[in-house]
């Protein structure tokens, strides 16, 4: 599964952060004894990557634990969301190592057209809109030189398939879907859920 993260041997988390406007909160689906110095960490990373200033739907991140430490990954659209996003775990956990491999999207006007026209047709969709109303949006939406990923999870498989038409619809000729179906992987949907989408 895409996005799986090492924590410890033998102990496998998954975690996809997914948010959308200021505040929102993220799911997440895990596999962890509660109670543990490991879960109270996860969960401390989780939230404050997820709040971080200026993460948006138009950024996606994802990181692993492993025997050398953590990494960072994901792809943002602002430079400084980069740096944000380390030095936030760097307060958070002690490890030997942090390697942050989170990309910077490459500035592009007509990346940045096609941004706005697929949350428009998206979140302005009548069966995804009141996504946008909730405290998390579970579709995130990248753009790299004109090819479009959907990240995250949505609720069933219809939503995926209108999500895979809006984009189309705005005008996405490159689309890779990464959606999770929550009622497929045992995920609550995110109106109910606190905490961030496993991906």
């Amino acid at each position: 599964m895409k996005g799986t993260i090492l924590f410890q041997p033998m102990v496998l988390i998954c975690l996809a952060l997914a948010i959308s406007t200021p505040g929102a909160k993220a799911e997440t689906q895990l596999a962890l004894q509660p109670g543990t110095d490991e879960l109270r960490a996860f969960h401390r990373l989780e939230t404050t990557l997820a709040t971080l200033p200026g993460y948006s739907v138009f950024d996606y991140f994802t990181f692993r634990f492993g025997d050398n430490g953590l990494v960072l990954l994901g792809q943002v659209v602002h430079p400084e969301l980069r740096k944000q996003a380390e030095d936030a775990v760097r307060q958070i956990v002690s490890l030997p190592r942090i390697d942050n491999r989170i990309r910077v999207l490459p500035g592009s006007a007509e990346d940045d057209r096609l941004r706005n026209a697929l949350y428009r047709s998206i979140y302005g969709d009548p069966v995804l809109g009141s996504s946008a109303t909730r405290a998390l949006a579970p579709i995130h939406i990248l753009v790299e030189n004109g090819r479009v990923t959907l990240e995250s999870a949505v609720q069933t498989p219809v939503d995926r398939i209108f999500a895979e038409f809006a984009a189309t619809e705005a005008g996405a000729t490159a689309i890779e879907d990464h959606l999770l179906i929550a009622e497929d992987n045992g995920l609550q949907p995110p109106s109910v859920r606190k905490g961030q989408t496993c991906h």
